[in-house]
């Protein structure tokens, strides 16, 4: 690829895939305030906003869903729910060529696992393989 060139999406669906569409879409200029008004007259700017930042945490951090909810008294899925609408919504109102490039059935929203939770696990492995090896000898 060239330096000024954009990256191509994956041919398989991938996280990957979603934050490139965000690189991009972030180049278009989009006001939010006359692209996605509150469609429910009870839905508050405040609510809205709110909402798109729940998903920025989500994918701009290595914050986990469980955390992210925990701060806004949400569960997981509601969470999820959430970032999935949003980008949804992003899409919808993205221009036909990016929306080409990349359609909805390339982006997966489950997130890779941070480091932090990737050494845990990698912690945990090896504890269970030390009393395995503890156990039969």
């Amino acid at each position: 690829e060239k330096p000024n060139e954009p990256k191509k999406p994956t041919p398989e669906p991938s996280f990957q895939n979603l934050l490139l569409f965000l690189e991009q879409v972030s180049i278009v200029p989009i006001d939010l305030k006359t692209q996605f008004p509150p469609k429910k007259s009870n839905q508050t700017q405040k609510q809205w906003g709110v909402r798109y930042s729940i998903a920025g945490r989500y994918l701009g951090g290595d914050d986990t869903l469980d955390e992210i909810a925990g701060g806004f008294g949400l569960t997981r899925e509601r969470i999820r729910h959430i970032v999935e609408k949003g980008i949804k919504a992003l899409w919808d109102n993205s221009p036909q060529e990016l929306k080409d490039r990349f359609p909805l059935t390339s982006f997966n929203f489950r997130k890779p696992l941070s480091l932090k939770i990737r050494q845990r696990l990698a912690q945990a492995r090896r504890i269970r393989q030390s009393l395995k090896k503890s156990k039969f000898r």
